[in-house]
Protein backbone atom coordinates (compact mmCIF):
# COMPACT_ATOMS: atom_id res chain seq x y z
CA UNK A 1 0.00 0.00 0.00
CA UNK A 2 1.38 3.41 -0.97
CA UNK A 3 2.26 5.66 1.96
CA UNK A 4 0.62 9.05 2.15
CA UNK A 5 2.90 12.10 2.12
CA UNK A 6 0.70 14.03 4.55
CA UNK A 7 2.21 12.44 7.66
CA UNK A 8 5.78 12.33 8.90
CA UNK A 9 7.71 9.18 8.00
CA UNK A 10 11.22 8.69 9.39
CA UNK A 11 12.49 6.56 6.48
CA UNK A 12 11.17 9.04 3.91
CA UNK A 13 12.65 11.90 5.96
CA UNK A 14 16.06 10.24 5.65
CA UNK A 15 15.60 10.03 1.89
CA UNK A 16 14.57 13.69 1.80
CA UNK A 17 17.71 14.70 3.68
CA UNK A 18 19.86 12.60 1.34
CA UNK A 19 18.16 14.09 -1.72
CA UNK A 20 18.64 17.66 -0.47
CA UNK A 21 22.30 16.98 0.27
CA UNK A 22 22.91 15.45 -3.17
CA UNK A 23 21.24 18.37 -4.95
CA UNK A 24 22.83 21.15 -2.90
CA UNK A 25 26.20 19.82 -1.71
CA UNK A 26 28.21 22.07 -4.03
CA UNK A 27 26.47 25.24 -2.82
CA UNK A 28 26.68 24.12 0.81
CA UNK A 29 30.36 23.22 0.46
CA UNK A 30 31.10 26.58 -1.15
CA UNK A 31 29.38 28.46 1.68
CA UNK A 32 31.25 26.41 4.27
CA UNK A 33 34.53 26.95 2.42
CA UNK A 34 34.01 30.71 2.32
CA UNK A 35 33.39 30.80 6.07
CA UNK A 36 36.42 28.63 6.79
CA UNK A 37 38.56 30.79 4.50
CA UNK A 38 37.48 33.93 6.34
CA UNK A 39 38.38 32.22 9.62
CA UNK A 40 41.86 31.40 8.30
CA UNK A 41 42.50 34.94 7.04
CA UNK A 42 41.25 36.45 10.31
CA UNK A 43 43.45 34.07 12.33
CA UNK A 44 46.55 34.99 10.32
CA UNK A 45 45.70 38.67 10.85
CA UNK A 46 45.40 38.11 14.61
CA UNK A 47 48.73 36.25 14.71
CA UNK A 48 50.61 38.95 12.79
CA UNK A 49 49.21 41.74 14.96
CA UNK A 50 49.73 40.07 18.35
CA UNK A 51 53.03 38.22 17.93
CA UNK A 52 54.96 41.14 19.49
CA UNK A 53 53.22 40.52 22.82
CA UNK A 54 54.79 37.07 23.20
CA UNK A 55 58.05 38.31 24.68
CA UNK A 56 59.74 38.42 28.07
CA UNK A 57 59.61 42.22 28.08
CA UNK A 58 55.87 42.24 27.58
CA UNK A 59 55.34 39.49 30.15
CA UNK A 60 57.44 41.32 32.76
CA UNK A 61 56.44 44.95 32.31
CA UNK A 62 53.02 45.14 30.69
CA UNK A 63 49.98 45.59 32.91
CA UNK A 64 47.90 44.23 30.04
CA UNK A 65 49.57 40.83 30.22
CA UNK A 66 47.26 37.85 30.01
CA UNK A 67 48.05 34.17 29.94
CA UNK A 68 47.74 34.16 26.16
CA UNK A 69 47.66 37.72 24.71
CA UNK A 70 45.88 36.87 21.45
CA UNK A 71 43.23 34.64 23.01
CA UNK A 72 40.90 37.48 24.03
CA UNK A 73 40.65 39.02 20.56
CA UNK A 74 40.35 35.54 19.06
CA UNK A 75 37.47 34.74 21.41
CA UNK A 76 35.73 38.06 20.67
CA UNK A 77 35.96 37.60 16.90
CA UNK A 78 34.87 33.96 17.17
CA UNK A 79 31.69 34.89 19.05
CA UNK A 80 31.04 37.77 16.66
CA UNK A 81 31.42 35.31 13.77
CA UNK A 82 28.97 32.93 15.46
CA UNK A 83 26.28 35.60 15.52
CA UNK A 84 27.04 36.97 12.05
CA UNK A 85 27.46 33.73 10.12
CA UNK A 86 24.65 32.07 12.07
CA UNK A 87 22.30 34.86 11.00
CA UNK A 88 23.49 34.68 7.38
CA UNK A 89 23.05 30.90 7.30
CA UNK A 90 19.56 31.12 8.79
CA UNK A 91 18.58 33.76 6.22
CA UNK A 92 19.41 31.22 3.48
CA UNK A 93 17.11 28.49 4.82
CA UNK A 94 14.36 29.17 2.29
CA UNK A 95 16.37 31.40 -0.03
CA UNK A 96 16.15 29.03 -3.00
CA UNK A 97 12.34 29.42 -3.11
CA UNK A 98 12.46 32.86 -4.70
CA UNK A 99 10.58 31.82 -7.87
CA UNK A 100 7.20 30.20 -8.36
CA UNK A 101 8.86 27.35 -10.30
CA UNK A 102 11.17 26.59 -7.37
CA UNK A 103 8.27 26.64 -4.93
CA UNK A 104 6.28 24.34 -7.22
CA UNK A 105 9.17 21.87 -7.42
CA UNK A 106 9.46 21.90 -3.65
CA UNK A 107 5.73 21.47 -3.21
CA UNK A 108 5.52 18.49 -5.58
CA UNK A 109 8.49 16.66 -4.04
CA UNK A 110 7.32 13.26 -2.67
CA UNK A 111 7.60 14.10 1.02
CA UNK A 112 5.51 15.64 3.75
CA UNK A 113 5.79 19.38 4.34
CA UNK A 114 7.10 18.68 7.84
CA UNK A 115 9.89 16.50 6.41
CA UNK A 116 10.97 19.16 3.93
CA UNK A 117 10.80 21.89 6.57
CA UNK A 118 12.90 19.86 9.02
CA UNK A 119 15.40 19.02 6.27
CA UNK A 120 16.11 22.67 5.62
CA UNK A 121 16.23 23.41 9.34
CA UNK A 122 18.67 20.52 9.85
CA UNK A 123 21.15 21.84 7.28
CA UNK A 124 21.03 25.52 8.24
CA UNK A 125 20.74 25.40 12.04
CA UNK A 126 22.48 22.36 13.63
CA UNK A 127 24.38 21.79 10.38
CA UNK A 128 25.78 25.30 10.56
CA UNK A 129 26.77 24.78 14.21
CA UNK A 130 28.73 21.63 13.37
CA UNK A 131 30.55 23.40 10.55
CA UNK A 132 31.21 26.43 12.73
CA UNK A 133 32.75 24.31 15.50
CA UNK A 134 34.98 22.52 12.97
CA UNK A 135 36.09 25.83 11.40
CA UNK A 136 36.67 27.35 14.86
CA UNK A 137 38.82 24.40 15.99
CA UNK A 138 40.87 24.58 12.78
CA UNK A 139 41.36 28.32 13.30
CA UNK A 140 42.48 27.77 16.90
CA UNK A 141 44.93 25.05 15.84
CA UNK A 142 46.28 27.39 13.16
CA UNK A 143 46.67 30.22 15.70
CA UNK A 144 48.49 27.91 18.10
CA UNK A 145 50.77 26.47 15.40
CA UNK A 146 51.74 29.78 13.82
CA UNK A 147 52.40 31.56 17.09
CA UNK A 148 54.39 28.63 18.50
CA UNK A 149 56.60 28.74 15.42
CA UNK A 150 57.33 32.48 15.15
CA UNK A 151 57.24 34.08 18.63
CA UNK A 152 60.12 34.50 21.07
CA UNK A 153 58.27 32.87 23.98
CA UNK A 154 56.25 29.94 22.62
CA UNK A 155 55.47 28.81 26.18
CA UNK A 156 53.05 31.75 26.40
CA UNK A 157 50.90 30.26 23.62
CA UNK A 158 48.11 28.12 25.05
CA UNK A 159 45.75 25.88 23.11
CA UNK A 160 42.02 26.46 23.59
CA UNK A 161 42.55 29.23 26.15
CA UNK A 162 39.11 30.75 25.29
CA UNK A 163 37.47 27.72 26.90
CA UNK A 164 37.85 29.64 30.16
CA UNK A 165 35.26 32.08 28.83
CA UNK A 166 32.76 29.24 28.39
CA UNK A 167 33.11 27.19 31.57
CA UNK A 168 34.03 28.42 35.04
CA UNK A 169 33.74 27.06 38.57
CA UNK A 170 29.96 27.63 38.52
CA UNK A 171 29.38 25.90 35.18
CA UNK A 172 28.59 27.80 32.01
CA UNK A 173 29.61 31.44 32.34
CA UNK A 174 26.87 34.09 32.21
CA UNK A 175 28.66 35.72 29.28
CA UNK A 176 28.53 32.54 27.22
CA UNK A 177 24.91 31.88 28.17
CA UNK A 178 23.99 35.35 26.96
CA UNK A 179 25.80 34.78 23.67
CA UNK A 180 23.97 31.47 23.15
CA UNK A 181 20.60 33.10 23.86
CA UNK A 182 21.30 35.92 21.41
CA UNK A 183 22.44 33.38 18.82
CA UNK A 184 19.27 31.27 19.17
CA UNK A 185 17.08 34.36 18.93
CA UNK A 186 18.87 35.74 15.88
CA UNK A 187 18.89 32.40 14.06
CA UNK A 188 15.17 31.86 14.55
CA UNK A 189 14.33 35.42 13.50
CA UNK A 190 16.54 35.35 10.39
CA UNK A 191 15.08 31.96 9.46
CA UNK A 192 11.63 33.52 9.69
CA UNK A 193 12.86 36.41 7.57
CA UNK A 194 14.10 33.99 4.90
CA UNK A 195 10.58 32.70 4.32
CA UNK A 196 8.92 36.12 4.53
CA UNK A 197 11.34 37.75 2.07
CA UNK A 198 12.97 35.51 -0.52
CA UNK A 199 15.12 38.33 -1.91
CA UNK A 200 17.65 40.19 0.28
CA UNK A 201 16.23 38.39 3.32
CA UNK A 202 19.29 39.07 5.47
CA UNK A 203 19.32 42.82 4.79
CA UNK A 204 15.57 43.25 5.27
CA UNK A 205 15.51 41.21 8.48
CA UNK A 206 18.57 43.05 9.81
CA UNK A 207 16.99 46.46 9.20
CA UNK A 208 13.70 45.41 10.79
CA UNK A 209 15.43 43.94 13.84
CA UNK A 210 17.52 47.11 14.13
CA UNK A 211 14.39 49.25 14.32
CA UNK A 212 12.80 46.89 16.85
CA UNK A 213 15.97 46.88 18.96
CA UNK A 214 16.08 50.67 19.06
CA UNK A 215 12.41 50.82 20.08
CA UNK A 216 12.90 48.22 22.83
CA UNK A 217 15.99 50.02 24.11
CA UNK A 218 14.12 53.26 24.64
CA UNK A 219 11.09 51.49 26.11
CA UNK A 220 13.32 49.60 28.55
CA UNK A 221 15.35 52.69 29.42
CA UNK A 222 12.36 54.87 30.20
CA UNK A 223 10.72 52.02 32.13
CA UNK A 224 13.76 51.70 34.40
CA UNK A 225 13.93 55.50 34.83
CA UNK A 226 10.23 55.63 35.72
CA UNK A 227 10.52 52.84 38.29
CA UNK A 228 13.54 54.56 39.86
CA UNK A 229 11.93 58.00 40.27
CA UNK A 230 10.58 57.41 43.75
CA UNK A 231 13.06 58.46 46.48
CA UNK A 232 12.05 55.41 48.52
CA UNK A 233 12.43 53.08 45.56
CA UNK A 234 14.20 49.82 46.24
CA UNK A 235 14.08 48.91 42.57
CA UNK A 236 17.14 46.82 41.76
CA UNK A 237 17.67 44.35 38.94
CA UNK A 238 20.43 41.79 39.37
CA UNK A 239 22.35 40.01 36.63
CA UNK A 240 20.61 36.74 37.51
CA UNK A 241 17.22 38.43 37.10
CA UNK A 242 18.14 39.67 33.63
CA UNK A 243 19.42 36.22 32.70
CA UNK A 244 16.08 34.66 33.66
CA UNK A 245 14.28 37.32 31.62
CA UNK A 246 16.61 36.58 28.69
CA UNK A 247 15.86 32.84 28.89
CA UNK A 248 12.10 33.47 28.89
CA UNK A 249 12.29 36.02 26.07
CA UNK A 250 14.49 33.73 23.97
CA UNK A 251 12.06 30.83 24.40
CA UNK A 252 9.17 33.03 23.25
CA UNK A 253 11.12 34.35 20.24
CA UNK A 254 12.33 30.90 19.13
CA UNK A 255 8.92 29.23 19.46
CA UNK A 256 7.09 32.15 17.82
CA UNK A 257 9.53 32.36 14.91
CA UNK A 258 9.46 28.63 14.19
CA UNK A 259 5.68 28.43 14.41
CA UNK A 260 5.18 31.39 12.07
CA UNK A 261 7.82 30.05 9.67
CA UNK A 262 6.09 26.66 9.64
CA UNK A 263 2.67 28.23 9.00
CA UNK A 264 4.12 30.34 6.20
CA UNK A 265 5.83 27.30 4.70
CA UNK A 266 2.55 25.37 4.83
CA UNK A 267 0.96 28.14 2.78
CA UNK A 268 2.97 26.90 -0.19
CA UNK A 269 0.12 24.46 -0.65
CA UNK A 270 -1.82 27.49 -1.90
CA UNK A 271 0.62 28.62 -4.58
CA UNK A 272 -1.28 31.72 -5.62
CA UNK A 273 -0.75 33.24 -2.18
CA UNK A 274 3.00 33.19 -2.87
Amino acid sequence: MKKTTNTFDLARFGETVRKYANENWRALAMKGGVMTGIFIVATIFIVLNTKRYYSEAYREYSSLYSEDPSSEIFWFLLMLALLLFGSIAASMTFGDLSTKEARLNDLTAPAAQSEKFLTRWLFYVPGFLVLFVVAGVLAELLRFGLLSAIVDCPDMVKLFTPMGNIINSNGLSNEFQQIVLVFLSLQSLFMLGSILWHKAAFVKTFLLLGLIAVAYFFIGYFTVVFLSLSPDSRFELTEDFWLIVAYCLTAVIVVFSHVVAWVRYKEMEIINRW
